[in-house]
């Protein structure tokens, strides 16, 4: 139990006061021995949670680089889709310009014929049909 009170001191001074005090020869040669054993602890506890941090921190940044060379590969393939959309959006465009001339002409086709007749079923018959 004695050890135990003796750790939650050290607990409470903390790793600082508690390197002074041995550094300073303050502690005497059991609480020395418990203190060196206790701070041997913490420095074993801050390595694996440094080493735990590192290691969690290496995982974020591959799953990182992961995620972004899949967004990269998608943005190329979009982009492929994109200039093949504006491929065929031109080519569609073209059809429809042809198809626009094609009207025209039959709407202009359309009204000659309806005109010449109209223009000839004014005129007096003419001297080579019979009377």
């Amino acid at each position: 139990m004695e050890d135990e009170d003796q750790i939650a001191r050290f607990e409470k001074m903390g790793e600082d006061e508690v390197r002074l005090l041995l550094d300073n020869k303050r502690l005497h040669s059991e609480n020395a021995r418990q203190a060196i054993k206790w701070l041997a602890t913490k420095n074993q506890e801050s390595t694996f949670r440094r080493e735990t941090s590192q290691a969690e921190a290496n995982s974020i940044a591959r799953d990182a680089k992961a995620a972004a060379e899949r967004a990269a590969a998608a943005t190329e393939r979009a982009s492929l889709a994109a200039e093949r959309q504006a491929r065929a959006a031109e080519s569609a465009n073209k059809r429809a310009t042809i198809a626009l001339i094609i009207a025209v002409m039959s709407i202009i086709v359309s009204a000659v014929n309806i005109w010449i007749p109209h223009q000839n079923s004014g005129r007096p018959a003419s001297s080579s049909q019979p009377r």
